[in-house]
């Protein structure tokens, strides 16, 4: 196994970025990528993000490898010697070991420039867990010029044997949005709540209507998901009647029709409510992430592949509820994301006790560079 990338994974731990935030990150990347001698490499790519390209002996295929820059606002709970060294953020999701994998495949890249055609890009995005970094990056007029043939991606799984690949020809991950719903009363003091109006009553109904909009307005045999995942009443002031409230949720679905589907529901159930209770209300949709759709060619190469590397292979019948911003880059181009088992009894993505095996790192190298062969005709 390459100390020298597990030393980098562990460095990443020990130093995370929030998304947009992240320029060390960044850097340390881009210097990292500087010294396999790039044909090309671009930094502030959509913001942060950085892309560094490697030419083979001839023309052939465009060819991108992405992983992921940023973290979460997690405190972690490790004790072990590369925990997180910044209060209230921590890599949760394995985007560190991501990093080292993607790293590892630019240096073995760079070594065998005179054996491959075509084009081999690796790709460090930022801000994914917010959904918004894979679109400024698309949207960058560098990378606009660009017209990749494939792009690949993947994503640790805990739940899953260690060193398993997870795939699913078709919907891979779920499309989800996010809401939020403003909702303005009066303030009164707290002895005279009848001088006022609190929203109190209006939010918990919408709250109680949500809970139930999906077996509402979604077929039982189509998926789909709502979430509340957080609340706030007025302020922390005892002498005051609230006036103001607002409720975050996420919404998931297979398919793009239902999401649609749920969102002008919400909308039609929060506006009668908050009327009703003479509330003045504001909308707001954030953080949506398309359903990854996997082109159905590339599934059958990642499954060739494992097959070829001894790897157990698992075929989902049904997509993931969690979303991945990578699905950007697979509207534009055929692409595939699919998952490396993290091992059955490893601490689930976005817990606060994760950390991202670092065995995984030659796991996922390997894959890659056998993809990078079959797709590029390498002899």
């Amino acid at each position: 196994m390459n100390e020298k990338l597990i030393e980098l994974r562990q460095y990443l731990h020990m130093n995370p970025e929030l998304p947009g935030e992240e320029d060390q990150t960044a850097s340390h990347i881009a210097s990292l990528l500087e010294s396999t001698r790039p044909d090309k490499l671009w930094t502030g790519v959509g913001g942060k993000g950085v892309v560094a390209f490697y030419h083979g002996n001839k023309q052939g295929k465009r060819i991108a490898v992405r992983a992921e820059l940023d973290a979460l606002p997690i405190t972690e709970s490790n004790e072990f010697s590369h925990k997180s060294r910044r209060e209230g953020v921590a890599h949760s999701c394995g985007h560190d070991g991501h990093m080292a994998i993607v790293m590892g495949i630019a240096e073995k890249v760079a070594k065998r420039r005179d054996s491959f055609a075509g084009s081999i890009a690796v790709i460090f995005q930022p801000e994914e867990e917010t959904g918004t970094g894979a679109a400024k990056m698309l949207a960058d007029e560098r990378l606009k010029k660009v017209k990749f043939d494939y792009v690949l991606a993947l994503h640790n799984l805990p739940g899953y044997e260690r060193h398993s690949l997870i795939i699913r020809k078709g919907t891979f991950t779920s499309t989800t949005t996010g809401m939020i719903i403003r909702l303005w009363g009066a303030t009164s003091h707290a002895g005279h709540p009848e001088n006022g109006n609190s929203p109190i009553m209006g939010m918990t109904a919408i709250m109680n209507s949500l809970n139930s909009l999906p077996q509402q307005c979604i077929p039982v045999h189509r998926a789909a998901l709502l979430t509340i995942i957080h609340a706030c009443l007025g302020e922390i002031a005892f002498g005051t009647t609230p006036g103001y409230a607002h409720i975050m949720a996420t919404m998931r679905c297979h398919e793009a029709e239902d999401l649609e589907k749920m969102k002008e529901q919400a909308v039609r159930v929060s506006e009668g409510i908050a009327q009703a209770y003479g509330l003045r209300h504001e909308i707001e949709w954030v953080e949506y992430y398309p359903a990854m759709i996997n082109d159905e060619r590339l599934a059958d190469e990642v499954i060739e592949t494992a097959g070829k590397l001894d790897l157990p292979v698992i075929q989902r019948d049904n997509p993931f509820s969690w979303s991945e911003d990578f699905s950007y880059f697979a509207q534009q181009t055929p692409g595939v994301l699919f998952g490396l088992g993290a091992g059955l009894n490893h601490p689930q993505l976005h817990n606060d006790n994760y950390d991202f095996p670092d065995e995984l790192i030659a796991t996922g190298i390997s894959i890659f560079d056998e993809l990078l062969t079959r797709l590029t005709g390498e002899q």
